[in-house]
């Protein structure tokens, strides 16, 4: 699951029970909208560990599936 969620030692998750079904979820960084160059980017409030390159390979190969 770890993998299937890009989950690291240490990061927050959110769990809650619904209706008997436990359920695990990653919650979302907090970002803020900017302006640069005429472009609105996302920019997160807190800093965020910087992704490998297999990480992004494996992001998006699953994605492609």
């Amino acid at each position: 699951m770890r993998d299937e969620l890009g989950l690291r030692g240490g990061d927050a998750l959110e769990i809650t029970v619904r209706d008997r079904v436990i359920e695990i979820d990653v919650p979302l960084s907090p970002i803020h909208l900017e302006e640069r160059e005429g472009v609105l980017v996302a920019v997160p409030e807190e800093r965020l560990p910087t992704l490998t390159n297999e990480e992004v390979r494996a992001t998006l190969e699953r994605t492609r599936r």
